[in-house]
């Protein structure tokens, strides 16, 4: 499994998106390995309402400690490639 902290000094993570909400502006990311699941919500990405599920996204985290629900926070995406 991936270490939270680890990632943090790296700077960036990579994943695919698993859930857009189109209403709600959030959704999740799962991490490159199926390990972590990553939320980020309409301050995290600057081209929300083109992300689909699947696009692969690199972001940075926004903490090392999972929430009660065990997923981390994205704090930005720095790019999408769209399937």
């Amino acid at each position: 499994m991936i270490n939270a902290r680890e990632i943090l000094k790296q700077r960036w993570m990579r994943g695919k998106i698993e859930f857009v909400g189109k209403r709600s502006k959030t959704g999740l990311i799962k991490s490159e390995d199926g390990n972590l699941l990553i939320e980020f919500d309409e301050r995290a990405p600057t081209t929300f309402d083109q992300l689909n599920e699947n696009d692969t996204v690199l972001f940075t985290l926004a903490n090392t400690e999972p929430d009660e629900r065990g997923i981390l926070k994205a704090e930005k995406l720095l790019s999408v490639k769209q399937k």
